[in-house]
């Protein structure tokens, strides 16, 4: 009675620490990546979609953590009694005991020849699982144009199509389960009756009680059903493995740089023979120069797939230069550190991300606010009178649903504008504004920014008399015009 209470008690006594092991671990890699994604080289987000991102580290994560179940703790306990068991048996006939320990090798052999199969087999479900959230998260994304070109036939084909692939893999996967407790339970059979032919022959040569038989059999049942419940444990691991692959994967993938120690001593920047071009694809910015002068107002202009907002990207160090070098002051802009550097910058661009949260909260970014400064910087980019029908609570919705375009458009201007860093880009930051957007500008650059350096990208001819210089992109050079208002 004592005994089986000590049992008890040890169980939850590990119950209780694989519980906090569980947590601490599953918080560890959540953090772990968290802030991976936030050092990650940006080239990765154009890879995957959200939906495709968060399902992989959601359920790397969960099967990593995995490792901690209850079932793996009872398995590890168990084998220390199975060691205490075997001892038992030995001293009570040692031939009967070699016989059962005889066959564990043979059983774990077996094991990890199907756990090899297993990696494969989980691997490819998680491939397949991946697959499908990637392409789920795409079409939700997409479902308005779904509805409007009448795709609901072709949508419901490759979600059967995808789904099918997931559910195949996960019945390979069931199959090569069940052929593993096949084998287990067929083995154990195996060594059940042998054990009990055996033991009849010691049994009529005197050697052995009937009494002493029963013991051994009790003790060698239960030694192998332990010794099961470990080999099913390192067979279950098996699955673990495509998860740690993936998420190591994940981790040691490129992070941006975060520069030197340099400090920034002058905000004059500088393009000096600059060239860029995508992974496996033509140049897309060749040989640009220009001087970009604190507090000057440029421009720049170009056809689609001149380089306008890859030049930006570059300039934000989002990629790096594959020739030439970008400097701001004297230094090269990476030997700066990169928090320090982008503290520079304020950037509205076309597709502005807003977050599911108050208009106040998208527009301040955490930042402590002055409430009559609020005031003026929604009277400049004209979203007084929606403020104050809405309020300043009013939650937009996911990445801004609740807004039009140009509304989305004005809270990002709001925003530039709030941070009050001395480099303004607008890539495109009017393009959804229907009406006031020159009167918008015009202001920016009289009065908020007039002491900044702000740089244009636009299709707007119109925007032209505000700024002191042009640039005029093409897929081959960029040409500087000294006298833009010209």
């Amino acid at each position: 009675m004592l005994m089986t209470v000590c049992i008890y008690a040890l169980y939850y006594i590990c119950e209780d620490i694989r519980l906090k092991a569980n947590k601490r671990i599953s918080f560890s890699l959540k953090e772990k990546a968290s802030k991976k994604l936030l050092s990650i080289e940006i080239d990765y987000y154009s890879q995957k979609n959200a939906a495709e991102i968060f399902q992989k580290i959601d359920n790397d994560i969960k099967t990593i953590a995995g490792i901690f179940s209850s079932t793996s703790i009872l398995s590890l306990m168990q084998i220390v009694l199975s060691i205490g068991y075997i001892v038992v048996l030995s001293i009570i006939n040692w031939k009967l005991t070699l016989l059962v320990v005889s066959f564990i090798p043979v059983k774990f052999f077996l094991t990890l020849i199907i756990s090899k199969k297993n990696v494969r087999v989980s691997s490819d479900l998680k491939n397949a699982e991946t697959a499908f959230s990637a392409w789920l998260g795409d079409m939700i994304n997409g479902m308005r144009e779904v509805r409007i070109f009448n795709l609901a036939a072709w949508f419901s084909s490759n979600f059967n199509k995808r789904q099918d692939a997931v559910l195949q893999s996960e019945y390979q996967q069931g199959k090569l389960s069940n052929i593993n407790q096949t084998l287990q339970i067929t083995l154990v059979n195996t060594i059940v009756t042998v054990l009990y032919i055996v033991s009849g022959f010691i049994v009529n040569d005197g050697s052995l009680s009937v009494g002493e038989v029963i013991a051994v059999q009790t003790y060698s049942l239960t030694t192998l059903d332990f010794v099961s419940n470990f080999l099913d444990l390192i067979y279950g691991f098996s699955s673990l493995i495509p998860s740690l692959s993936r998420f190591n994967a994940f981790i040691n993938y490129p992070s941006e740089s975060n520069g030197g120690t340099e400090k920034i001593t002058s905000l004059e920047i500088s393009f000096i023979h600059v060239c860029f071009g995508y992974k496996n694809s033509e140049e897309v910015v060749h040989d640009f120069n220009a001087t970009i002068k604190p507090g000057k107002k440029y421009a720049i202009i170009g056809a689609n797939g001149s380089g306008k907002t890859t030049l930006m990207n570059l300039l934000l160090r989002f990629y790096s230069p594959t020739d030439g070098a970008i400097k701001i002051g004297d230094k090269n802009i990476r030997e700066i550190p990169l928090e320090q550097y982008r503290n520079q910058f304020s950037v509205v661009s076309q597709d502005c991300f807003l977050m599911n949260d108050t208009i106040i909260n998208n527009v301040v970014l955490n930042q402590d606010y002055d409430i009559n400064v609020l005031s003026d910087v929604f009277e400049t980019v004209q979203l007084t009178d929606f403020v104050s029908k809405k309020g300043t609570d009013y939650i937009i919705g996911n990445n801004g649903s609740m807004l039009s375009g140009g509304q989305k458009q004005k809270i990002a201007l709001a925003r530039a504008i709030i941070s009050d860093r001395p480099i303004v880009i607008l890539d495109e930051a009017t393009s959804n504004i229907d009406k006031g957007w020159s009167e918008i500008i015009q202001t920016l650059i009289k009065k908020q920014f007039k002491d900044k350096t702000v740089i244009i990208i636009t299709h707007k001819k119109e925007v032209l008399e505000y700024v002191d210089e042009q640039f005029l992109l093409s897929r081959t050079t960029g040409v500087r015009n000294e006298n833009c208002n010209n």
